[in-house]
């Protein structure tokens, strides 16, 4: 069974057509309005999600979840850190930020 996170119906079907696979009819999918409840109930094993790596990386380490299957697919989604000028100025904002961009460099560097 497919999981579907409201968003992420057409992330599937990149999914598939990376894959070289049919895709399956997603309307016979459980939708969900948050992914993290995806998440939820992959690890309760009623199907399969498709997620990113910062929202599952603990899930994987900790093997409540796993990657059954390959590819992994670049979606074009991107994030920023985005606040007031003047809080870059702070010390404790220049930390976060530092260490953001850190984590973000660790998981791209994961293993697939």
């Amino acid at each position: 069974t497919l999981l579907l996170h409201w968003s992420s119906h057409d992330q599937w079907e990149r999914w598939f057509e990376h894959a070289g696979v049919a895709a399956p009819d997603s309307s016979k999918g459980l939708f969900f309005s948050h992914l993290m409840l995806a998440l939820d109930a992959a690890q309760s094993g009623q199907g399969v999600a498709l997620t990113s790596m910062p929202l599952a990386r603990y899930d994987l380490e900790a093997r409540r979840l796993v990657r059954p299957f390959g590819p992994a697919v670049k979606t074009g989604y991107e994030y920023v850190v985005a606040g007031r000028p003047a809080a870059f100025r702070q010390a404790k904002v220049q930390a976060f930020t530092t260490w953001v961009m850190a984590e973000a460099r660790a998981m791209v560097a994961l293993p697939a």
